[in-house]
């Protein structure tokens, strides 16, 4: 499964700011309790300004995120954010994607990406 990584500029160096899982191009089953992605290149790369804000995507916190039992690997606790949504009565089928934060992958796998 592949994913896009959004960058953005920081004292004038180019740097990775967000992780996005399209769901809509994933079979996510609901009775499945996780999601298991590999980190590593290659990334479909894009800039912060090309961002589509009126996509319905989760943010997935920090707490949601756990070291996959593979090299590179990280686990998304989906039945996490599936309760989350019901909250608000959103399915996860109405999700276009997941939005994790680079920082928090780079210290859950304690690499750089």
């Amino acid at each position: 499964m592949s994913f896009t990584v959004y960058y953005d500029y920081h004292d004038g160096v180019e740097v990775p700011i967000w992780i996005v899982v399209s769901l809509k191009k994933v079979d996510i089953e609901t009775d499945k309790q996780t999601l298991t992605l590999t980190a590593q290149a290659p990334f479909y790369k894009q800039a912060r300004e090309d961002f589509d804000p009126d996509q319905m995507n989760v943010t997935v916190t920090m707490n949601e995120l756990m070291i996959g039992s593979s090299p590179n690997t990280f686990t998304i606790n989906m039945k996490c954010i599936q309760d989350r949504l019901e909250e608000h009565s959103i399915l996860i089928e109405e999700i276009d994607g997941l939005i994790l934060l680079v920082a928090d992958v780079e210290e859950l796998l304690q690499f750089t990406l």
